[in-house]
């Protein structure tokens, strides 16, 4: 791809990671999350952090990438979050990082599962964690079919 006028090759590798995590961050999320899961949420933006931190060499401005985006028609393909996705899972390093978000997700999800079924609850307190629970399981679901879609 070129960008202003310089060919850039796409890398995704712990270099990526280590930029992806600091430059993509907001103050609750690192990066790398928030990537994934823009990539689920089909938002433009994490298209154009995914390509700007994958790019090798040269930085570049997101105003900047997302112009070789445009010009390249990745914007316009049937699915360029899936093509990213896949991209970045060949990296035997990030998929490892997916899998422990996916682990993560599990787990918080089965500790709330579990805290329900506990019967030393209050009344108000196991209405309050039984809305909890139906939030997070609704995520959880959602989250984990979106990733086995990106996937295919």
């Amino acid at each position: 791809m070129l960008i202003k006028g310089t060919e850039v090759e796409l890398k995704f590798n712990h270099r990526f990671y280590k930029n992806i995590v600091k430059g993509y961050k907001d103050k609750d999320t690192d990066g790398f999350s928030n990537f994934i899961n823009g990539l689920i949420q089909k938002d433009p933006d994490a298209l154009i952090a995914g390509y700007k931190f994958g790019f090798t060499g040269k930085k570049f401005t997101d105003d900047e990438v997302a112009d070789a985006l445009e010009d390249n028609g990745i914007f316009d393909k049937d699915n360029p979050y899936k093509d990213l996705y896949k991209e970045v899972v060949k990296s035997g390093f990030l998929k490892a990082k997916i899998q422990l978000m996916k682990k993560s997700a599990e787990e918080d999800y089965q500790t709330i599962k579990e805290l329900l079924n506990k019967a030393s609850l209050k009344k108000d307190e196991k209405e309050a964690l039984e809305n909890q629970f139906k939030m997070t399981e609704q995520q959880y679901l959602k989250q984990k079919k979106a990733m086995e879609e990106l996937a295919k």
